[in-house]
């Protein structure tokens, strides 16, 4: 699961507004920038672990001298050590975060809603971000045509192509 940085203060705006919004939570008009702060610091967070793993699945591929085929399988191998979910199950791992924060914060006076409800307006919420990197992702992948995955060629235009793709989507 990838979401920048750059747009986190936004999905936790969208998340708490929506949910106010609908009324599944009561917020004070004085608390809705903290809910959303709280919020931001679930995303941070995750972001902030998952950078981590992905380092040191980078440092162990290179201290074992294996191929970046294995990059993956090596990076789920230290989340799943580290009890964090990755991947496919990263969004549903999220999600379950940010529900336990909206009961545990300060700032959220009330909930009314139930936690199927607040869960689908969350993955909703979030789905719409994500969909930037995926669009960024195939527009690189467009690019690089030509270029076999995985090769060493590739993974120095790859990371050059995304890199300038969110500069001009102003994700960096």
């Amino acid at each position: 699961m990838r979401i920048y940085r750059k747009i986190i203060p936004k999905i936790a705006q969208d998340i708490i507004r929506n949910l106010s919004n609908k009324e599944f939570v009561e917020i004070s008009s004085n608390a809705i920038e903290e809910a959303e702060l709280d919020i931001a610091a679930i995303l941070v967070e995750y972001q902030n672990a998952e950078d981590s793993i992905s380092k040191e699945a980078r440092k162990t591929l290179t201290a074992k001298g294996m191929s970046p085929e294995h990059y993956f399988q090596i990076k789920k191998n230290i989340a799943n050590m580290r009890g964090l979910k990755i991947g496919v199950d990263g969004l549903d791992y999220i999600i379950e975060q940010i529900l336990e924060g909206l009961y545990i914060s300060k700032n959220i006076e009330e909930i009314f809603a139930e936690d199927y409800e607040i869960k689908k307006i969350i993955k909703s919420i979030i789905n719409k971000y994500m969909n930037i990197s995926d669009d960024i992702d195939l527009l690189a992948r467009k690019r690089l045509k030509n270029i076999k995955e995985g090769t060493p060629e590739w993974e120095i235009e790859y990371p050059r192509i995304i890199l300038q793709l969110r500069r001009q989507k102003g994700l960096v």
